[in-house]
């Protein structure tokens, strides 16, 4: 009987250990301020919705930044970068995601949260000229990686 008993406080233990890490492993995204936020999709991906859970910027987010107005982002937009190889029966998951992976196609998006307001997807150059006329603040920024 005493086994039984040291079993079940062993598994308790165990379960308590892994709920702890996986809640502490898992990192907050922030919310962007006036109804935006980011999240995960199913897919893992991090996407940003609106005040009325409406999908503002899908695909998979490499890079953000945002003030009290205005929102940046770098995207890399799956359906884009896949539509070509997507349903081609010789393209198996793990095919697509090095496809995918591979890829450096990136799109740029500017929201403004004010008068809640979407522009883009634009290539990096007209990102960065669509940034000046919205009068974007210099120190807001997106750095930009490879």
């Amino acid at each position: 009987m005493t086994p039984l008993i040291l079993n079940q406080m062993t598994t308790k233990k165990i379960l308590i250990i892994i709920i702890g890490v996986i809640i502490t492993g898992c990192t907050q995204l922030p919310n962007l301020g006036k109804g935006y936020k980011l999240i995960r999709d199913g897919n893992s991906d991090i996407v940003i919705i609106n005040s009325r859970n409406a999908f503002v910027v899908e695909g998979v987010i490499l890079n953000y930044n945002f003030d009290s107005v205005f929102i940046l982002v770098e995207q890399k937009p799956k359906n884009l970068i896949l539509k070509d190889v997507l349903y081609k029966p010789e393209n198996d998951y793990p095919t697509i995601e090095k496809i995918f992976n591979k890829s450096r196609f990136r799109q740029y998006w500017i929201i403004n949260k004010v008068i809640d307001s979407v522009y883009g997807p634009y290539p990096k150059a007209e990102y960065l000229k669509k940034c000046k006329n919205l009068k974007v603040p210099e120190g807001l920024k997106l750095e930009f990686g490879s």
